[in-house]
């Protein structure tokens, strides 16, 4: 399997560990989950445990491959592992960050992030570059959009309806980025912050690089 086609594959993964954790604590859970590192943290190591349970789907016998968080710094690596070729950028089948982009006054900052991610040495992160190919890069991104009535910017994003589209040019979707798998549908969840019985709106989305 090569690294389009897992992404492909994983992106229900990781929607339906979203999805099932919401559906089991209705809106505490992603109500206080999406906070930025704490949720993308969560959902990095629950898609490791996922992908262990699923190692006969994906063809990754254990112990012939690795699947670990933080590994040489990248969120979620899954590599064929041996004490020789260990370092070798080919034995990766894919590296993996995760990232969550709200419709805030820093959205672009987030974009910029996730572009760093699928494309390092574009971004001055040679060290990374150096790590694993272009290839093997996938981001798993969540958009989450609401009304925070905070400020007049942020009020302006609120109303906006065009602003997934520009996160989806922002961040080159169909020309630089292809987006392998995306939600079936939004989820909705509570926030201290938003306006009086409004919602935000989730979806999960598996980005590559196109090369």
């Amino acid at each position: 399997m090569d690294c389009r086609t897992f992404g492909e594959q994983l992106g229900p993964i990781v929607h339906g560990i979203v999805r099932a954790r919401h559906e089991a604590e209705r809106d505490h859970f992603l109500t206080s989950m999406i906070v930025g590192a704490s949720f993308e943290g969560w959902l990095s190591f629950e898609t490791r445990f996922a992908l262990e349970k699923a190692r006969p789907r994906f063809g990754l016998d254990h112990p012939r491959f690795w699947i670990g968080n933080e590994y040489k710094k990248v969120d979620l690596g899954i590599v064929e592992y041996d004490d020789e070729h260990y370092n070798d950028p080919e034995r990766w089948l894919a590296a993996i960050e995760f990232k969550v982009i709200y419709n805030n006054k820093n959205w672009e900052a987030q974009v910029n992030g996730v572009l760093a991610d699928l494309f390092p040495k574009k971004h001055g992160r040679e060290d990374k570059a150096a790590i694993v190919g272009p290839d093997r890069q996938l981001a798993v991104v969540a958009m989450v959009q609401g009304n925070f009535p905070s400020n007049k910017y942020q009020r302006e994003l609120d109303r906006d309806p065009s602003w997934e589209s520009r996160v989806r040019e922002a961040l080159g979707l169909a020309a630089n980025v292809q987006e392998l798998s995306s939600s079936p549908e939004p989820l909705s969840a509570g926030h201290a912050n938003l306006a009086s019985g409004e919602s935000a709106k989730l979806t999960v989305h598996v980005l590559a690089p196109h090369i």
